[in-house]
């Protein structure tokens, strides 16, 4: 051999040494992927093929494919960028993020490392007390819930963590106090409400248990609060970031750039019911009722068994009195989509109501009732109904009912068809009204 084509061997040997990566790139299967994912993750891996030092590199791609939920293959990312980089916090943590769910044994092994390196964070002893609730630890669980509110006293999720694991032991009391208090920083915390639902129906209380389930059900949110120190600055790419992106904007009020994500989103997968409901969403808290509904609309057409589309519809048509049929429809399939609810059984009432059925409007009424025997307006219909037909004493039973509600939860709920206007005066309105002995037989809808 020349020397020449010694010095070239020895150049080629040193370039696939120092240029190839340590560690077979992970590929996920990307045959069902949407185009728009698939060239992201082809950038990105051309990224690491590149620059297979670069810790940066290796940790973008594991974001691109954490955030498409290959979490095995994402995991993998970060470990190859912490063996680059074994001080930064970042890859640790992201990998134990990763692995919490299928692996959370590994995971809490990551996040300790993390916390080797950063022990101030308060959202990385929030994960670790998080895997070893799924590990079965929840003592030392419940240490790195406290350890997280003493850094950060706002962090609803650890206090969400504490009840949940005050539920699990039956310290109710303990439990209620510590979710209560979590929605009070997050009034949307959908792990907060389901969990007080749990306690509220383990001690009685079945109607605000209920409630709070709807609650829980009916969030926008998804996941744990924003994390600042994984903020995921990926151009979204491909229908399920852009819409896990949307709600987020949805939750924090950000209609405007929600709908420019949705946007897209519709523009790409036209077939898709979701993001055609959540569109509707931001539409009706922009005041586009007409657009709104086209986008319910297309959202039942794609999906007729989505009740939240016919109740959003049901809630636009009641208020338009000349459409009142067309809301009592939809709330009737929400209704029967989802019986257990009280809202579309209320809100079918309302529409009955409208129709002058008032026979279907008190059964729908009493439905509701059955389901969350709380509700203020239910009761104060009810008893105008009840007085339209001569039963003052049925009558005063559900005025006064519906007062004592509104005083005890200090609530000024509005009527649907009165914006503005609230509902406790009206309620006293009818009462006073009874007490001249002149029952109020105008109208249950008033």
């Amino acid at each position: 051999m020349s020397k020449r084509d010694a010095g070239l061997r020895a150049i080629l040997l040193w370039a696939l040494v120092c240029c190839a990566p340590a560690v077979p790139v992970p590929e996920p299967d990307l045959e069902q992927a949407e185009e728009e994912v698939r060239q992201a993750v082809e950038q990105a891996q051309r990224k690491v093929r590149e620059e297979p030092r670069s810790a940066s590199a290796w940790g973008a791609l594991g974001d691109r494919y954490r955030a498409h939920l290959w979490l095995r293959e994402a995991a993998a990312c970060y470990a190859e960028a912490q063996r680059l980089e074994p001080e930064k916090f970042d890859w640790p943590y992201r990998r134990g993020k990763a692995l919490r769910v299928e692996d959370p044994q590994e995971a809490a092994r990551a996040f300790e490392r993390a916390l080797a390196l950063a022990p101030g964070e308060p959202m990385a002893h929030y994960y670790l007390a998080d895997a070893l609730v799924r590990i079965g630890e929840p003592s030392r669980a419940r240490e790195h819930y406290t350890r997280a509110l003493e850094l950060d006293p706002a962090l609803a999720d650890a206090l969400v963590g504490l009840g949940q694991l005050a539920l699990s032991e039956n310290r109710l009391e303990e439990a209620e106090g510590l979710l209560r208090r979590a929605l009070v920083l997050e009034n949307d915390h959908p792990a907060a409400h389901l969990a007080l639902a749990q306690v509220l129906a383990r001690t009685g209380r079945q109607s605000e248990a209920r409630g709070h389930a709807d609650a829980g059900r009916r969030s926008l949110r998804r996941g744990a609060s924003p994390d600042p120190r994984d903020p995921m600055q990926l151009e979204p790419a491909g229908s399920v970031v852009r819409s896990g992106l949307a709600r987020r904007l949805l939750r924090e009020g950000r209609t405007e750039q929600a709908l420019q994500e949705l946007d897209r989103i519709v523009a790409l997968h036209p077939e898709l019911a979701t993001p055609h409901y959540l569109r509707g969403v931001a539409l009706v808290r922009l005041s586009r009722a007409a657009e709104a509904e086209r986008e319910f609309r297309r959202a039942l057409e794609l999906d007729p068994l989505m009740a939240e589309a016919h109740l959003a519809l049901g809630q636009l048509y009641l208020a338009q009195p000349q459409e009142a049929a067309r809301a009592y429809a939809h709330f009737t399939a929400a209704a029967a989509l989802r019986p257990d609810e009280a809202p579309a059984h209320l809100g079918r009432a309302e529409a009955a109501l409208g129709l002058q059925r008032l026979e279907e409007a008190r059964a729908a009424l009493e439905a509701a009732l059955r389901l969350d025997p709380d509700l203020p307006l239910a009761h104060y219909r009810l008893g105008l109904l009840a007085a339209m037909r001569g039963d003052t004493r049925a009558a005063r039973a559900s005025l006064e009912r519906a007062e004592r509600l509104l005083l005890q939860e200090a609530t000024e709920a509005s009527l649907p068809d009165a914006p503005g206007e609230a509902l406790l005066p009206r309620v006293r309105r009818a009462l006073l009204a009874l007490g001249e002995d002149s029952a109020p037989r105008r109208s249950s809808r008033e």
